[in-house]
This record gives structure tokens, C-alpha cells and sequence, in this order.
């Protein structure tokens, strides 16, 4: 019943409206937030965006080992919208202070349009790439951890077009794909599965590269910064561990194992070690997947994005742009092979997933985000290993959206 439900009137209708719906909201809040840029919550345009803008002003102002202290970002914040008193993490290795350095040079709101923009000029071919079908394009345009990403100024986007340009570019073009890989050094735990997939299929050629690229922004950042930002780094690395246990960083948003332990009120301990069987598993299949060359590549692209998304315990609901791929991947597969019983309806809950989890977590206590990237992972896993899917090719077109 759930399956066919799922159509391609409703996969190209639905996210127009959820376009359309999420515009209205962001032009009105746009302009409860003037003059002074800071909405009715007390948050400024932009969210999390501050923390790049401030971060980077410091390392221009060679303060970038201070801006791991919340007390001194703050007076950062300060100088970018007057009257913003909620501080903004910056918990980033310094390899990312190349990236916001230049935006700390310019007027807050002209730099928040310069990396939304870059955002989504890189993710554009990889997105399009994914989902070549144009039927797909609003399902791609109005993902929900898209429009989030979009209203926190983060930078989902980014990384998942280095991940998803990286996994398309990797047979052809190993060297440029390595690149990508080296270059999301500026937030490694969505890296950490590639050396695993690079070695199953014997990629030298993109490992080299990928070890050079980051190599070289690691030295870069030295020369740049010092060795300071590093050690403040390591040293805030607790402090952020304390935040996510505390609930300080809040839970709802965050659709992790260690997450939906300590939601059940377990131990610290014993949460990580549940999140690490599960990152364990998740790496396993990866190898697996990989070793099946004959598997289809977007089979193989999905466990891989999949699996990422399940290996840290810190990841947030914009991260989930990653997401987006990962359904596009499942479904135009299906297009070909067919469906699995109940896999449409989990990837139409997969991508509005990013809107219900602090809802549900508010109304359960429970955050069970990641279990709808478990079972994308296995939906992906069943079709690396050939599995024969229940349901015939194709999407219906019938009914049509009202």
C-alpha cells in the first residue's frame, strides 16, 4: 500500500510545495529579523554561520587558537550583527580557517551570501549527476536538510559535494577525486570511510592524492596559523563531547547511535559503545560492498554515503544534505532493477526525516533519526549483494498530485 503511494506525480508535486512553503517562512522571518539581523528567537541571520564568519576574522586578526573559547568568539559575534548574545561553537580543525578566512574579511551578510552561493554551485553538478532524471530535480532543490542547512548558514552542502563528487569522479578521474577527498580534511569524520573503500578496490592513484591534497592544507594552516590552533583544537575536543552529553547541544537535531543511547538516559560509556558497533558495522559493509565490483556504482555510492553518515557521534541535521544523495542513488536504481517491499516508502521518509526528528524527540524523548539511515544502509547493502527486489521497475505516474 506504502510502495505505491510513493509516485512520480508526488516524488515532482510534493517538494514544491515544501519549496514554496519553506520560502514564505524564511522571507517572513527575514524580515522579523530587521534592522538589527537578529530574529525573534535572538538568533542572527545566518545561525551557525557566525561561528565561520567569526572564526575566520580572528584568524585574520591572528586570534585563531582563541576562537575555540566561547568567550572570546563571542566578542567576534559582536563585531559581525551588535546585540547577538548566544555564542556559536567553533569546534573545526584550523584546516578550515583557510576556508573562513577570506569570509572573516568581509561584511557579515555579504560574506553569508558568498559561501551560500559557493555551497550550492559545488553541490549543483553533483546533485544533478545524481538524480539525472528532471522529474527529480524539485525532490533535489527542496530537500528538507537542504532548506535547514540553507537557514544555519552550514555547510552540508559542501561537504556532500565532496563526497558525492568524490564517489562519481573516482573511476574516471582518481587524481581530481583524491583532491575532494584530501580537501574535506576541513571536516574528516564524513572522510573516514574513504581509505576503506579506496583499498577494497586498490585506488592508489586517488589515495595518493587524497594524502597529498591533505598533507598540504594541513602545512598550509601551520604556515598560516601556527601550531597554537592545533593544540587548542585537541584540547576542545572534550569540551564538545561534554556539550552533546550534557543535551546542550541538542539532541533532537542530532540523528546518531550515541545520540538515541543517551536519549534512553544510558551511560555515556555504554553508548559509545553501541555507536561504535554500529560505526563498526557500518564500515564492514563498506568493505564488503566495495570488494563486489560487479555491484551497480549506485549501489556501491549509497553504502558508502549511507555508512558515512553512521561512523560519528557528533552529526547534525544539515549534515543530512549527504542524505539526499543517498535516496537518489536508491531510487534510480530501482528505476532500473525495481523496488524492495517497504524501500520507497523509506526513502520518502528518509527525506523528510530532517523535519521530524526534533518533533518526534520532543514528543518520545527518543531521538530515532538513525534508524532510517540504518535501513537506507541496508536497503544499499541488499543491492550491492545482487538481491533481487520484490517489486517491479519503474515508479507509477497515477495517481496524480491533487
Amino acid at each position: 500500500m506504502l510502495d505505491r503511494f510513493i509516485t512520480i506525480s508526488r516524488v515532482e508535486g510534493y517538494p514544491k510545495l515544501m519549496a514554496a512553503l519553506f520560502a514564505l517562512i524564511a522571507s517572513v522571518w527575514t524580515i522579523l529579523s530587521l534592522p538589527n539581523l537578529i530574529d525573534p528567537m535572538g538568533k542572527p541571520i545566518g545561525y551557525d554561520f557566525m561561528a565561520f564568519w567569526s572564526g575566520g576574522r580572528m584568524a585574520l586578526d591572528g586570534d585563531a587558537a582563541l576562537a575555540y573559547d566561547p568567550m572570546h568568539i563571542i566578542e567576534a559575534h559582536r563585531l559581525a550583527v551588535p546585540g547577538v548574545e548566544t555564542f556559536y561553537l567553533w569546534h573545526y580543525p584550523p584546516t578550515y580557517f583557510l576556508l573562513t578566512a577570506p569570509l572573516g574579511a568581509m561584511p557579515y551578510l555579504l560574506a553569508f551570501a558568498m559561501f551560500v552561493g559557493a555551497s550550492l554551485w559545488a553541490w549543483k553538478p553533483v546533485a544533478l549527476a545524481a538524480a539525472p532524471d528532471k522529474r527529480a530535480l524539485w525532490a533535489i532543490a527542496a530537500l528538507p536538510a537542504g532548506l535547514i542547512c540553507l537557514m544555519h548558514g552550514q555547510n552540508g552542502f559542501l561537504t556532500a559535494a565532496l563526497v558525492g563528487g568524490a564517489l562519481l569522479l573516482l573511476d574516471k578521474r582518481p587524481y581530481l577525486a583524491g583532491v575532494l577527498i584530501g580537501i574535506l580534511v576541513i571536516k574528516p569524520h564524513l572522510a573516514v570511510l574513504f581509505p576503506i573503500a579506496l583499498l577494497a578496490i586498490g585506488q592508489w592513484r586517488a589515495i595518493a592524492s587524497a594524502a597529498a591534497t591533505a598533507a598540504a592544507l594541513i602545512a598550509m594552516s601551520i604556515l598560516a596559523f601556527g601550531l597554537e590552533p592545533w593544540r587548542a583544537f585537541i584540547e576542545n575536543l572534550p569540551l564538545v563531547k561534554g556539550y552533546v552529553d550534557s543535551g546542550w547541544l541538542p539532541w533532537g537535531m542530532m540523528p546518531t547511535t550515541y545520540v538515541f543511547a543517551r536519549s534512553l538516559d544510558l551511560s555515556p560509556q555504554i553508548a559509545q559503545i553501541l555507536h561504535g558497533a554500529v560505526a563498526l558495522a557500518a564500515a564492514a559493509a563498506v568493505w564488503i560492498a566495495w570488494r563486489r565490483t560487479a555491484a551497480s556504482f549506485e549501489s556501491r555510492a549509497a553504502v558508502f554515503a549511507a555508512a558515512s553518515l553512521l561512523i560519528s557521534p557528533y552529526l547534525f541535521y544539515y549534515d543530512l544534505v549527504l542524505m539526499g544523495l543517498v535516496i537518489a542513488w536508491l531510487a534510480f536504481d530501482g528505476v532500473k532493477t525495481g523496488a524492495f517491499t517497504g524501500e520507497r516508502p523509506t526513502l520518502a521518509l528518509a527525506w523528510f526525516m530532517p523535519l521530524l526528528m526534533n518533533p518526534l524527540n520532543a514528543l518520545l524523548g527518543v531521538q530515532l533519526g538513525v534508524f532510517v539511515t540504518i535501513a537506507l544502509l541496508g536497503f544499499a547493502m541488499a543491492r550491492a549483494l545482487g538481491r533481487t527486489p520484490a517489486l517491479a521497475s519503474g515508479w507509477t505516474s497515477e495517481p496524480k498530485i491533487a
